[in-house]
């Protein structure tokens, strides 16, 4: 694909048609620091541990500032002490990519669940291996994927798609985890230039030299909804890669099928920042 192509990083994508399931990758397989996305095989988890009555999500949880985790988040804006129930605790992880709500959710179920969580529906190289600790964690002399959380475009459309076809914990709990994904707060990829009426329940990531975004698109209509996984590394410029990202995941949509309205309107001009054209949305580098 042209757009992929031109973007100055590694970039790695597939996407699975969840109804004939057809299939695209490109470097699928690749193997990177799974970063905020993470996040979701832990929600997977939570929520199992709920099915399997061990976990109250209406529970509540005090989160000392001590605990507090740098990077995205407001928890750790709060006042010390803070009580928050493991679904708001859940819920924040994802909407809004909250780090230390992400550690206490952590604390509950373990690296061990969260990873098989991942791994039992077919994301086999997914692993994690440590909390969230913001930008220095990647400053370490020794770092080394060894050491990190890993994952794959291939993996995280299995998550994905194991969410929406309901086997990734009870079909209750997946219904409540694709609600919680549609609440996405971070829209500057996968949904940022679809048309009116596409829905996305997704999960993004972003630090330093890399943005990732991950999910199933639910197209006008709700016809033929597919998983689809961006994941990147070694971005030369990320706001100029996630606009090319968000002009992807259109032209992905348009591809399969999909009847996708021209993107600029007769008059609009290019973003000034980037060179993409949006006639509804303001393009995120300019924002």
């Amino acid at each position: 694909m042209r757009i992929l192509d031109s973007i100055e990083g590694h970039v790695s994508v597939v996407i699975e048609d969840l109804v004939d399931g057809r299939r695209w990758e490109r470097d699928g397989d690749s193997v990177c620091a799974a970063a905020s996305t993470i996040k979701v095989p832990v929600m997977i988890a939570a929520f199992r541990l709920k099915d399997a009555g061990r976990l109250n999500h209406a529970a509540l949880v005090r989160v000392a500032w001590s605990s507090a985790a740098g990077g995205s988040g407001v928890v750790k804006e709060l006042h010390d002490g803070v009580e928050l129930s493991v679904l708001d605790l859940i819920t924040l992880m994802i909407i809004i990519s909250d780090n230390t709500a992400t550690n206490a959710v952590l604390d509950m179920v373990g690296f061990e669940d969260a990873t098989s969580a991942a791994q039992s529906v077919g994301a086999t190289s997914t692993v994690i291996r440590r909390k969230l600790l913001g930008g220095p964690f990647y400053e370490r002399p020794d770092y080394s994927l060894a050491i990190d959380n890993v994952t794959s475009a291939s993996d995280m459309v299995a998550i994905a798609r194991s969410i929406h076809v309901g086997t990734a914990a009870s079909p209750g709990s997946c219904k409540e985890m694709l609600g919680i994904l549609l609440r996405q707060q971070v829209n500057d990829r996968l949904p940022l230039r679809l048309p009116q009426g596409a829905r996305v329940a997704h999960k993004t990531d972003e630090f330093q030299t890399t943005r990732h975004d991950i999910g199933v698109v639910y197209p006008t209509g709700n016809t033929h909804p597919y998983a689809i996984a961006m994941l990147t590394k070694d971005l030369k410029d990320v706001i100029t890669a996630s606009c090319q990202l968000a002009d992807a995941s259109r032209a992905i949509l348009s591809r399969a099928g999909r009847r996708v309205p021209p993107l600029a309107r007769p008059g609009t001009r290019p973003c000034t920042a980037c060179g993409l054209r949006s006639p509804r949305t303001r393009c995120p580098a300019v924002s």
